[in-house]
């Protein structure tokens, strides 16, 4: 614990211990991935830059529209993965329903890390038991008072599961107190497309193991 004088004014700054888990969830209701496409960044990387608009294609192929919404670790292999952002953010988000006040505390004091960078993205890879390609109904437009109704196409996860890497600062967080939150958030936030933060039930999880 250092100490420090300046102008005859003292304040200690108590050091920070930082821990480490690995915790292994399971999905408790499918889970919906929806990867930002190329297509969509190029429209709006356009729209910035004031080039005129093109018209949209009639070509639009269901199944490739689907698996282009995968976080891709190894394509050819066949390796799945999701940001591992999507989990803390997840975690930090359930606060709102115990103290909303410690949510910047938890934002600054949780480090979750993936095992691989694609694209600029720290993954986490996904185990699952089956995987298909998922069509809804959805709103395109939700600023017109008619709302034009659209399909998309989302790779859907059965029976999935990740390992989380996370550390955390213990003197501020405990490890049972983490175990708690990241069920809680599992619960009620959940992670990907049409979870419970977002009016749906798809992407809930439960810790299953952690050490």
């Amino acid at each position: 614990m250092a100490k420090s004088r300046d102008e005859g004014l003292t304040f200690t700054i108590p050091e920070i211990l930082r821990a480490e888990t690995l915790v292994k969830i399971e999905g408790i209701t499918p889970l919906l991935s929806n990867k930002f496409g190329e297509k969509e960044r190029n429209a709006i990387l356009d729209k910035m830059m004031g080039k005129p608009k093109t018209k949209a294609k009639k070509d639009y192929d269901p199944e490739k529209a689907c698996w282009q919404k995968v976080y891709w670790i190894d394509q050819e292999k066949g390796v799945h993965g999701l940001p591992v952002s999507m989990f803390k953010r997840c975690t930090v988000n359930s606060t709102v329903f115990f103290e909303k006040k410690v949510s910047k505390v938890l934002f600054n004091t949780l480090w979750f890390k993936g095992q691989h960078i694609i694209d600029g993205l720290d993954l986490v890879e996904l185990k699952f038991k089956k995987v298909w390609c998922r069509e809804d109904v959805i709103s395109v437009n939700s600023t017109s008072q008619n709302k034009a109704k659209g399909l998309t196409h989302r790779p859907c996860y059965e029976d999935w599961s990740c390992e989380l890497s996370v550390k955390y600062a213990s003197d501020l967080i405990k490890l049972d107190m983490l175990i708690n939150l990241l069920n809680a958030a599992g619960t009620l936030v959940g992670v990907g497309n049409w979870r419970p933060e977002r009016g749906g039930d798809f992407g809930q999880f439960k810790v299953i193991s952690y050490e």
